[in-house]
């Protein structure tokens, strides 16, 4: 970033730009929007789209007249950053980092050695992919790697497509404001009756609401799948070879699902403007030099994610040869978009908290569905 702020200030006489790093992604949200109602606060912040960003819309602008055509042209995602996640809404950042895919990552040569080819015959229903995971026990290993670590649950990288798949996002909304109701929401229920299933089976690991690093059972080979993103592939192929991985999300869960054969996934990230900022014409033309075709693809170097620009090619990030790749970029064709990024964020946080409990079988789902409608309607007041 430091190398990308000073081509921008050389080609920017006069401007200068400077950065605050705070640690943890889930307070910066509060920290931004205390400083924002202030004339010291930044003037640009690095938060989650979504819904994360819409709940604080009295203090981030809209920068709507201020993206250049060509930007809204070649950069994906627009539809995360923009209230309502539909055209015509306040756009109120702009997509960064990179497409984040979520499912499962494999070990193919674990397969193997269960008798499974998830490379071309994957499981296409709940009942064949439960059927798999009791094969690779029964050959010796853990079936899924999975974790309710850092308050987010892995449930949001994997389970979560489940429910998004059947009902939409704009379901997974509403139920966060109240319009309608968990409990009353069967895909919701029945995405963490098939967690508690897999857990109850043993095909997770039976420390998952306390495990500090469920990816080391993966990377140990004790595991022959992880629950993540594409962004694990390069700490996967270091420890595996990147010839012995394979990514995969779960089934469709019905014939009648509204988004068939996806993955969570989507621009997670954003960068948003102060309403308090002096010169919103400079923050943005950073954000689109931040955004443009150089920056993007030295900064994919480091990362294991998706091009977010359209004319960014696959071979210009080192990602054209490899299967495990192939797969996710196949997979990013058609994917569901973060449901927690979809939701309220202070339910999304009961859901954090609450959420662990179910899939461990300490909490009934049903129960979790009453205190997550309690908090929506709580927050409708």
């Amino acid at each position: 970033m430091s190398r990308v702020s000073r081509k921008f200030e050389e080609e920017n006489p006069g401007v200068k730009v400077e950065f605050t790093v705070v640690p943890d992604q889930s307070a910066a949200h509060q920290t931004f929007k205390a400083a924002a109602s202030t004339d010291s606060g930044p003037d640009i912040a690095n938060l989650w789209s979504g819904q994360s960003i819409f709940a604080m819309e009295d203090v981030i602008l809209d920068i709507s007249d201020y993206i250049p055509a060509e930007d809204k042209e070649q950069i994906q995602g627009w539809e995360t950053v923009t209230v309502g996640f539909e055209e015509g809404g306040a756009v109120l950042g702009y997509p960064v980092s990179g497409n984040e895919i979520c499912g499962l990552l494999y070990n193919r040569a674990i397969l193997e050695e269960a008798g499974l080819d998830f490379d071309n015959d994957p499981p296409e229903t709940l009942d064949e992919f439960v059927e798999a995971m009791g094969r690779i026990k029964e050959a010796g290993y853990l079936p899924v790697a999975a974790g309710h670590d850092r308050g987010s649950g892995w449930y949001f990288f994997g389970f979560a497509s489940l429910w998004a798949q059947q009902e939409g996002n704009a379901r997974v909304a509403s139920d966060s404001t109240g319009e309608t109701r968990f409990a009353e929401d069967e895909a919701f229920k029945e995405s963490y009756r098939f967690a508690n299933e897999l857990y109850s089976n043993g095909y997770i690991n039976e420390d998952y609401l306390t495990s500090p690093d469920f990816n080391e059972l993966f990377l140990n080979e004790e595991a022959a799948m992880v629950i993540t993103g594409n962004y694990m592939v390069a700490t996967a192929s270091e420890a595996l070879g990147i010839e012995n991985l394979g990514f995969c999300g779960f089934p469709d869960v019905s014939g009648d699902a509204v988004n068939k054969n996806t993955c969570i996934g989507g621009p997670g990230q954003c960068m948003v403007v102060s309403r308090q900022c002096k010169n919103p014409e400079m923050a943005v033309k950073f954000l689109s030099f931040l955004d443009n075709k150089e920056n993007h693809i030295d900064l994919l170097a480091g990362l294991s994610k998706l091009p977010l620009r359209t004319d960014v090619a696959l071979n210009e990030v080192g990602m054209a040869d490899d299967l495990v790749y192939q797969q996710i970029v196949k997979l990013s064709e058609n994917y569901t978009y973060w449901a927690d990024n979809s939701m309220v964020p202070e339910v999304n946080a009961e859901m954090q908290k609450l959420g662990g409990l179910a899939i461990t079988g300490k909490m009934s789902i049903d129960e979790m569905a009453e205190k997550l409608d309690q908090k929506a309607a709580e927050l409708a007041q």
